[in-house]
């Protein structure tokens, strides 16, 4: 058997150094990126629902030496995301939001005073709280003399407004209380919408309905609604809203068969003309009738 094996006297090995163009002074480039960045369309205090979407801008301008592979990492809170994926990016899910590393330049070196851009088109619709940041750095694989311009935070304040409109009909337009006698029925149809840009949370309604009529310059007093006789359908996305009725801060069960002091869990009120169909109610008017509620 034969085997081949090298001489021990004779270099095996060769060592060659390959000399690049980088047109840097030294063999390292030593470059001074600076990132900046504005919104395209938002102001602080962004008015949550007031847009679907937001851009943000990034500018990075190198003035040092050729930047190669310039990089730009943006971390997104985990209320928005991204309504368009830029090209030349990589999208990784985080437990608190997501992470956006992008190459910049189309992948070529950043020369000197060169200066590229990025924008980032987010989607606003899921926006709550107070307050969100986003978080971006740029870097390269050439070293840097000031890291500190590299990173920045941007912050914006959030704030909640809703036009509230609320419309009523009455099945009746008018009762004479000086010829009416005996009962009459009433329907009174209550609509309240939100007219956005933001949703309602925590809505409360409060309605006060007239037992009893004083009559102007006299003692008169007339009852003109029955309590008991007062039926209430409330409901919003097809689910029914409890109520509960209080005269002079006490709690009031008409009828009683059965009563929860729970109420039930009710979304929030989004934006959405005419779909909160608050309260229709039915009475029985007795203008006749002398006693007091």
């Amino acid at each position: 058997e034969h085997c081949v094996m090298t001489d021990p006297a004779v270099p095996s090995t060769v060592t060659e150094k390959i000399s690049f163009k980088t047109g840097c002074a030294g063999e390292t480039c030593i470059a001074e990126l600076n990132l900046k960045a504005a919104w395209v369309d938002l102001s602080s205090p962004y008015i949550i629902g007031s847009t679907r979407t937001a851009s943000l801008q990034y500018d990075v301008i190198n003035t040092g030496e050729n930047a190669f592979l310039p990089q730009l990492n943006v971390t997104l809170p985990s209320l928005i995301t991204l309504a368009k994926l830029p090209s030349h990016c990589k999208l990784t899910n985080l437990n608190d939001g997501l992470n956006l590393l992008c190459d910049l330049n189309n992948g070529l070196a950043l020369k000197t005073y060169a200066l590229t851009k990025m924008v980032l088109v987010l989607d606003m619709s899921r926006l709550e709280g107070k307050s969100f940041s986003i978080n971006a750095e740029v870097f390269s694989t050439s070293e840097e003399t000031n890291k500190e311009d590299n990173a920045l935070e941007t912050t914006v304040e959030l704030q909640e407004f809703s036009e509230i409109e609320v419309v009523g009909k009455s099945s009746v337009s008018e009762v004479n209380l000086q010829r009416q006698s005996g009962k009459i029925n009433v329907t009174y149809q209550i609509q309240v919408m939100n007219n956005g840009p933001s949703s309602l949370r925590d809505l409360t309604f409060a309605l006060k309905v007239p037992l009893v009529y004083h009559k102007p310059s006299s003692a008169d007093v007339l009852k003109i609604v029955s309590f008991n006789d007062i039926h209430i359908n409330g409901y919003y996305n097809y689910k029914n809203l409890d109520f509960t009725w209080t005269q002079n801060n006490v709690i009031l069960i008409p009828n009683p068969v059965e009563y929860s002091t729970q109420p039930p869990e009710v979304d929030n009120l989004y934006k959405a003309s005419m779909d909160f169909g608050l309260l229709s109610g039915q009475s029985h008017s007795d203008p006749s009738s002398d006693d007091s509620a």
